[in-house]
């Protein structure tokens, strides 16, 4: 069946909602007229859905936004089958209609797929139980329970309740996995790359405490006599029962807490006055002068990794290399100083490999990348 030309302007009309029943009528068509259209149509969706919109520009800025991306891409890919170039003008022309300036083409790369020779050797995600004993857990399992690992041996059940409530189990997540943990009261934890959480196997008194070093997402179990508290270095946060991020690597001078839903209360070791955080809130405790600064936020960028990509607005480069770095467990380092600060603001698809989302970074700023010795290095693209 011939395949029809894409029509722009109506696939952003069905993206935008403004879309009329003959566009829609159209689009149905088109999508049917040949295999190849729907994948297309999914391209097309993911490019509206990485775009940060800052408005439109004049006809004049779109010009020379086209010019540049041509010289950028489609002159660099000349070899690529012209189904492919066309795909890229097209998904190219969304962006600039839409008038920004760092944008990111979640594009599918064939060639990268065939070039990815980078590998890494990946500790698998492991359980220390409360005797040391190490459990390796099962890298493609993402959800675990806080009973997975039981070595109790007692068939009488109050010592076993006495035992869980004596257990006390760390959580490892290496770089390059993610893990949902059930508790046993109920509440659920995401645990981010590069973090460990020390948890009871049943919490015991009066309060639920566990430690985190690295980054979880955690939503609680609401319970009025029992407060939930996780420990980090120099802070404790503190709820009843809510929706909250907490980012605390050891190698960052910060604990960021975010809060969703509820409400938590910030408190730190050096008798500093309890902070409480609303909706939309972020406290961040700096550990090197011991103050929290509390600032509303879009919880959406501390959050998304949770749903498999990140979320970015105006955010230095290095920052962004250093979670792609915990998230697909490769070293990345970046030659230029100045291109560290560059600004990126956009999505990155965690589910998409390593070197298709270098390839959206070379879309959106100006980087080349290199394989050395199973290492990444970026570098600026004018030097």
């Amino acid at each position: 069946m011939k395949k029809r030309k894409i029509n722009k302007e109506i696939i952003l009309k069905c993206l935008t909602g403004e879309a009329k029943e003959a566009d829609m009528k159209w689009l149905l068509n088109w999508l049917e007229s040949d295999p190849r259209n729907p994948v297309e149509y999914n391209r097309f969706k993911e490019v509206w859905e990485a775009i940060e919109v800052n408005g439109l520009k004049s006809s004049n800025a779109l010009e020379k936004s086209w010019k540049k991306f041509e010289q950028r891409v489609i002159n660099k890919n000349k070899k690529r089958k012209i189904c492919r170039i066309q795909f890229i003008r097209a998904a190219a022309s969304i962006a600039i209609l839409l008038g920004i300036g760092s944008v990111l083409y979640l594009l599918l790369s064939d060639d990268l797929h065939k070039k990815q020779t980078v590998t890494s050797e990946l500790r698998k995600p492991y359980i220390i139980s409360s005797n040391g004993k190490k459990h390796i857990l099962n890298p493609g399992k993402q959800t675990i329970r806080y009973d997975e690992i039981l070595d109790l041996v007692s068939d009488n059940q109050e010592q076993q309740k006495h035992t869980l409530e004596q257990e006390m189990n760390e959580l490892i997540v290496p770089r390059g996995y993610r893990i949902n943990l059930e508790l046993s009261d109920g509440s659920v934890v995401w645990l981010n790359s590069e973090t460990r959480l020390r948890y009871p196997l049943q919490f015991a008194g009066d309060t639920r405490r566990l430690c985190l070093t690295g980054e979880g997402f955690f939503k609680v179990k609401h319970s009025d006599t029992k407060p939930f508290i996780v420990e980090t270095t120099n802070l404790e946060i503190e709820v009843l029962g809510t929706s909250f991020n907490v980012s605390a690597f050891d190698n960052e001078n910060q604990i960021t807490t975010t809060l969703i839903e509820g409400s938590v209360r910030l408190h730190t070791t050096n008798n500093q006055e309890d902070i409480i955080l609303k909706p939309n809130q972020c406290g961040v405790y700096s550990l090197s002068d011991h103050e929290i600064q509390v600032h509303d936020v879009d919880t959406e960028l501390n959050t998304s990794w949770i749903k498999d990509y990140y979320t970015f607005k105006s955010e230095n480069l290095d920052i962004v290399i250093q979670k792609l770095v915990r998230s697909y467990g490769i070293p990345i380092s970046i030659t230029d100083q100045e291109l560290k600060k560059f600004k990126f603001s956009g999505k990155l698809d965690m589910k998409d490999t390593l070197y298709e989302v270098l390839e959206v970074l070379k879309l959106a700023a100006p980087i080349e990348y290199r394989e050395t010795n199973g290492k990444i290095v970026i570098q600026n693209k004018n030097e």
